[in-house]
């Protein structure tokens, strides 16, 4: 039997995709962000989790360090430049 597919991941990747980061705050411009997905090979657990590059991470559930990711998918954020009036 398959392993059901983790819902939580469609979330993950709503906000990411409609979020703002700080450096667009600062400075009005897009960022590169990566959606990597994630596979424990001890107990199994996914997860999903924004980086800004496509690095390892750790197991939330049995803490394993260095699990590379299986998938990872480009995200871009966006944000329109301020108007500059008066100067």
């Amino acid at each position: 039997m398959a392993p059901e597919f983790p819902y939580w991941v469609f979330g993950v990747l709503e906000s990411a995709r409609r979020g703002k980061t700080a450096l667009e705050e600062r400075e009005g411009m897009a960022v590169q962000q990566y959606v990597n997905y994630y596979r424990c090979p001890y107990d199994g657990t996914e997860w999903a989790d924004i980086w800004s590059c496509c690095c390892n991470d750790m197991c939330p559930k049995c803490e394993t360090k260095d699990i590379e990711p299986y998938k990872t998918e480009d995200v871009i954020h966006t944000a329109p430049r301020k108007a500059q009036y008066g100067k």
